[in-house]
């Protein structure tokens, strides 16, 4: 069973947060 976020239909997003840390977000793409 592969993990989800290696799919092809979801994309990272890097997001920074106000306390400097830099957050990936998955997002799912139809």
């Amino acid at each position: 069973m592969k993990p989800m976020y290696r799919s092809r239909s979801w994309r990272r997003r890097y997001v920074r947060t106000p306390g400097g840390r830099t957050v990936i977000h998955f997002e799912r793409r139809n």
